[in-house]
């Protein structure tokens, strides 16, 4: 009886769609490392000698990607990352693939996930799209370590030098409005 229960659970399995041969501390020690991360100034010099062995793949969504995209890049917006077309991308080893969103953050996700799937070629673009556009220089960090931040403004200076006394409230008389009373209606039917 036990063995008629055992053979069809076997059979009608349902098995996993992705299988993570890469483990957590694997994809920990590799994000300490930052060793899977590119610079806008790498990207830019690739793109203009027309490296052949950079697939760009924009992130973000269909709209955005048509308003600017970098070099020949091919959009994929997240939800697709896993689909049969993007795959098979990913699965030309003899490219690197460097993923890109509107910041460095919406890059991330994406290539966790492909790296935990076992996609040795991914990269992820520093300042994303946002830092590409602009320029600006990405500050390098030491191994292990996270870039500091600057604040493009300095709003804490703006209002220590602001020093304004706040007025005390001038009490507002309450104005009372009367209710009306409701007319009584007949009850009953036609």
């Amino acid at each position: 009886m036990l063995l008629l229960m055992v053979v069809p659970g076997f059979i009608f399995s349902h098995r996993p769609l992705q299988y993570y041969p890469v483990s957590e501390e694997e994809i920990l020690q590799e994000v300490l490392s930052m060793k899977d991360v590119i610079t806008p100034d790498e990207v830019r010099t690739a793109v203009k000698q027309g490296n052949a062995s950079f697939l760009l793949v924009d992130l973000r969504s269909p709209e955005e990607f048509i308003v600017g995209h970098i070099g020949d890049a091919v959009n994929i917006p997240t939800h697709d990352i896993l689909s049969s077309e993007a795959k098979e991308l990913f699965k030309d080893n003899t490219k690197t693939v460097v993923l890109y969103g509107g910041n460095e953050v919406e890059g991330c996700g994406p290539w966790m996930l492909l790296r935990q799937l076992g996609y040795e070629n991914v990269k992820v673009m520093l300042g994303g799209y946002d830092l590409y556009v602009t320029g600006e220089k990405v500050p390098k960090a030491k191994d292990g370590e996270c870039y500091d931040e600057q604040p493009r403004y300095d709003y804490a200076s703006y209002f220590k030098g602001n020093k304004a006394v706040s007025q005390p409230k001038k009490a507002v008389p309450k104005v009372v409005v009367p209710r009306r009373k409701k007319k009584v209606t007949a009850s009953g039917g036609c």
